[in-house]
């Protein structure tokens, strides 16, 4: 039995990949209204997670504190507060998404869905927060902390080291400007 020529389109080559989850937006057919909300869902659901995870990493510590539990700044009730954090916001942040694009025009969230693709700093602040949760599951490995509450934390490490990165990453201009070839020359 041969599979029929549109179970698989080889016409286009693959482009980069937002975390390796979906690929480019289908520029040819904007109209592909499910494609591109899967994207702005995708992106809604990954920092609602980013987001949870800073508020458990940066409420979690004074609150034990203060509760006179002197945890450490990683203790496991931080990485509790950090994992409740990661799924409520995340499922906050995807029903708020569903909410405003269930009545946007299929142009709307086609452009949206492009711009977030080509948008460089979330792309990046997606990787680190992947790349942070990896190495903090790594590190549960030696230390019994549950790979799910480290990979948690880890995602906030990993955009805090995003943001820490940013303002020392290097930055020439894309295309020289006059300025620039006046200043060389």
């Amino acid at each position: 039995m041969s599979a029929s020529k549109d179970c698989v389109k080889v016409d286009r080559p693959l482009v980069k990949t937002r975390l390796g989850l979906i690929s480019k937006p289908d520029e040819d057919h904007p109209e592909n209204r499910n494609r591109h909300l899967m994207i702005v869902h995708q992106h809604c659901a990954i920092k609602g997670a980013q987001f949870g995870s800073l508020f458990g990493l940066a409420v979690g510590p004074p609150l034990f504190y203060m509760l006179k539990y002197r945890a450490g700044f990683i203790s496991a009730k931080t990485l509790d507060l950090t994992a409740i954090s990661v799924g409520l916001f995340t499922g906050v942040s995807t029903a708020m998404c569903y909410g405003v694009l269930r009545n946007a025009t299929d142009e709307a969230v086609f452009d949206r869905a492009y711009r977030l693709f080509n948008n460089e700093a979330q792309n990046r602040s997606d990787v680190y927060s992947l790349g942070g949760a990896l190495v903090t599951s790594a590190f549960a490995l030696r230390i019994p902390m549950g790979y799910g509450r480290a990979a948690c934390a880890g995602i906030g490490l990993g955009v805090l080291m995003h943001c820490a990165y940013k303002p020392f990453a290097a930055r020439e201009p894309l295309v020289e400007t006059p300025d620039v070839q006046e200043k060389s020359a």
